[in-house]
């Protein structure tokens, strides 16, 4: 009588089958039709049957009754299963997709299980009803053939216009509208809004939105799942547990041995793994949240009386409270068991290492914004043979280079989520090249709370960058700022005739001083290399245009700077466009770094020039 606790239940049900669904493509869901067909309805079909056998036997229920709680005993729990393995990132196990197989056996017979209670207590369908039937499986295929279109034809148009607004907000309610969309439709259609959800998931699971995707709705998700477990505590009278705690410890027992044994049995018949079908069967033992919602129903109808569906009820919460016990001596009941080797692996206690994908994956770079540097550094990389996963969260650049082929994710890579989809636990390296230094400190936060111990060679736009991120410790930084002087200081030496070894040793000791303190060592590395026959009056100076500059909003051909003062411009950088090599028309705007060639005095001129307008004002300091 509690009011919103189905739609409470619901709601988070939904939130995990969608998340699930996320990272199941269609292809996967062939893949586990295996363990879907042969442990997971093999299951359904065993508990049911040893039921109604021990009913039989005993003489403790009707057959229509034993048919009845083999149903609701059948079904184990997709919200606290499902979210284990997700958290501990082994959905992709083996043992994981014979269980993922298993649970979705389990949500697409829960339907049917529901639609046969009326007809196995003798209530019944009406003869009219039939025609009813028909005119939903007209509309289930219509559906169905509406829901292909829509993935095929619009929901990929719809993916690209939103994102193209660059909006988090409408990104968010987008993924929501087609949760809402798809699972109100099979609501209508067959009275399942969770299997909706998984379908929405399903849908979303190869466009390049859904790691982002899975990564926006966990936390809200789990708030629900949260309150979902809260709301299945409120139906159970406490007392009970005093009144038939004999009853109610002997029943979960028998269940802890039963289900596993029938799993166990119908892995090993189907040459699973003995780890394998050992551990599917021990996590998929308890009594689910589905069960409650059969046992709900069965108690409005008044098939069960109230001490029945109580029992069934505490059942139910003391297998699911059970689980993440269970799950965490798995190594240890499989040990006592058997050998912790397989011929698919060694049981670890998380993963098998043998069917490991991430040990496929190992060694590879994470590179971390694809970008103008992020494409040199991929291709690079590429060409030595060096495996690399690219992230990026400019939807029009994943679009455009997944057509050619190369691994690169959608994402804010300061989400686990994302960096876990990138395989971090296995990577070698991460670079970071993102021009923004706060969302630079936000990732590097997050790469080092998981992996302390990955090398990370992060960016650094400007000198001030660089003092910011070594608070971080242990990782590489490179100044775009210092590296585009060094190169500057290269051509310029090669012009004054300089032999490759001396133009080396003078851009090292070069580097050492910038990274030591840019003003108080160049003198000395500067002068530590002879000039071949003239003095060296060359200097390469970067200048900023301040606000009130005169330059600012001036085109070169307007300022004549190489006429008026004999310095050339080589390079602009400015913020969110890089560095380009200007032409005559190019007008400067405030903030640009413009880089000048040239004598001491030709300089000193030119930045007169920029900043008054006139040669002649007074001398720079």
């Amino acid at each position: 009588n509690i009011p919103g606790v189905s739609a409470i239940t619901e709601i988070g049900l939904s939130l995990l089958m969608f998340t699930i669904g996320l990272e199941f493509s269609s292809k996967r869901i062939k893949e586990l039709s295996k363990s879907l067909v042969g442990l997971g309805l093999g299951m359904i079909g065993g508990v049911i049957c040893l039921t109604v056998l021990v009913g039989s036997i005993f003489n403790l229920w009707s057959v229509e009754k034993s048919i009845a709680i083999g149903m609701v005993l059948s079904l184990s729990s997709s919200a606290i299963v499902l979210k284990i393995l997700q958290s501990n990132r082994e959905l992709e196990t083996p043992f994981g997709n014979a269980t993922v197989g298993i649970l979705l056996a389990q949500d697409l017979a829960f339907v049917p299980m529901v639609l046969s209670l009326p007809i196995l207590f003798g209530s019944g369908f009406e003869s009219s009803e039939n025609v009813y039937w028909v005119k939903k499986l007209f509309y289930i295929g219509l559906a169905s053939g509406g829901l292909w279109i829509f993935t095929k034809y619009i929901l990929s148009f719809v993916i690209e216009k939103i994102m193209k607004t660059r909006s988090n907000e409408l990104f968010f309610f987008m993924l929501f509208f087609i949760l809402a969309f798809i699972a109100t439709g099979t609501h209508f259609l067959i009275g399942s809004i969770t299997l909706g959800a998984f379908l929405a998931g399903v849908v979303l699971a190869t466009s390049p939105i859904s790691k982002q995707a899975l990564s926006d709705v966990l936390p809200l998700r789990d708030v629900f799942l949260g309150l979902l477990f809260t709301s299945v505590g409120m139906l159970v009278d406490v007392s009970i547990f005093v009144k038939k705690w004999h009853i109610l410890l002997t029943l979960t027992a028998l269940i802890f041995l039963v289900k596993p044994a029938i799993v166990y049995m119908l892995g090993r018949s189907q040459n699973y793994s003995r780890n394998v079908s050992l551990v599917s069967a021990l996590i998929t033992f308890q009594v689910g949240e589905f069960s409650i919602v059969m046992i709900k129903e069965i108690s409005r109808k008044n098939f069960f009386n109230t001490d029945e569906v109580q029992l069934l009820l505490a059942i139910s919460v003391i297998t699911m409270g059970l689980t993440p016990v269970i799950y965490s001596l798995a190594p240890f009941l499989a040990s006592t068991y058997g050998k912790l080797r397989s011929s698919r692996g060694r049981w670890t206690g998380k993963i098998e290492i043998g069917d490991n994908e991430e040990a496929d994956a190992s060694g590879h770079t994470i590179i971390i914004g694809y970008g103008v540097a992020g494409q040199a550094l991929g291709n690079s990389l590429a060409s030595l043979g060096v495996r690399y996963v690219a992230i990026e969260m400019n939807f029009d650049t994943v679009t455009k280079y997944k057509e050619f082929g190369i691994p690169i994710i959608f994402g804010d890579a300061s989400r686990f989520e994302i960096l876990h989809s990138a395989k971090l636990t296995a990577a070698k390296m991460v670079i970071i090249t993102v021009p923004s230094l706060v969302a630079a400190k936000t990732i590097l936060m997050s790469v080092k709370k998981f992996r302390p111990d990955i090398e990370i060679v992060v960016r650094a736009q400007y000198e001030r960058g660089y003092e910011e991120l070594k608070k971080f410790g242990g990782i590489d930084i490179v100044v775009a700022e210092y590296e585009l002087t060094l190169e500057l200081l290269s051509k310029a030496l090669e012009s004054y005739g300089l032999r490759p070894n001396e133009i080396r040793d003078h851009l090292h000791k070069t580097r050492d001083a910038l990274d030591d303190g840019m003003a108080a060592s160049l003198g000395t590395a500067r002068n530590s290399i002879k000039l071949p026959g003239w003095e060296a009056s060359a200097l390469i100076r970067p200048y900023k245009l301040a606000d009130d500059t005169f330059a600012a909003g001036k085109s070169l051909k307007e300022l004549q700077i190489p006429m008026q003062t004999g310095v050339s411009v080589a390079t602009v950088f400015r913020e969110g466009i890089g560095t380009t090599v200007p032409h005559a028309d190019f007008k400067l705007e405030s903030g640009d770094i413009i880089h000048l060639v040239g004598g001491k005095d030709a300089i000193s001129k030119a930045d007169n020039l920029m900043t008054h307008g006139n040669i002649e004002s007074e001398e720079i300091e």
